[in-house]
């Protein structure tokens, strides 16, 4: 289901990905499966301009940092960085993003590098145009609902114990 909210998030369908990733959230989880649904929260959260949920996520994220494998926790600062962006707070974004160009580059993460570095140029430009954003939300319609009546399927089999 987690995969599946992914999917939907890249696709536009932010409250879909929002209630499949609840879904995940609400089962017992190792504290990295966690930190990356958490982490998919927060980027729907700043997708669709949900400052108050953004913060909450940030910080649950941020409570778990030392726990968290390399590439989570740079795609953390990375995924700060945007947010904050989205929000017009440019300062802060650029401080993130460097991070998570410091940490891919300590690691190794070639193209995770120049992904950062290119968020980082926009941000420096006090640019969210072309913020890592697939797609922007989706109006609803008709083919919205299948994708509702699909996850309210997949939530009744995971939380009858069938999934």
């Amino acid at each position: 289901l987690s995969d599946t909210g992914a999917m939907l998030k890249e696709l536009g369908h932010y409250d879909a990905a929002r209630n499949a990733f609840s879904v995940v959230l609400s089962h017992k989880l190792r504290s990295d499966e966690r930190a990356r649904t958490e982490l998919e929260c927060l980027e729907v959260s700043a997708f669709t301009g949900d400052r108050l949920s953004f913060e909450r996520w940030r910080q649950s994220v941020e409570e778990k940092r030392t726990l968290l494998p390399p590439d989570v926790e740079q795609d953390f600062e990375l995924q700060v960085g945007i947010g904050f962006s989205l929000f017009d707070e440019f300062d802060r974004a650029a401080v993130h993003i460097e991070r998570a160009i410091t940490l891919a580059e300590k690691w190794g993460m070639g193209e995770r590098v120049f992904v950062a570095e290119r968020q980082l140029a926009e941000v420096r430009q006090h640019r969210t145009d072309s913020v890592n954003r697939t797609l922007t939300p989706t109006a609803e319609c008709d083919r919205n609902s299948a994708v509702r009546d699909t996850i309210e399927r997949l939530e009744t089999i995971v939380l009858s114990g069938r999934g």
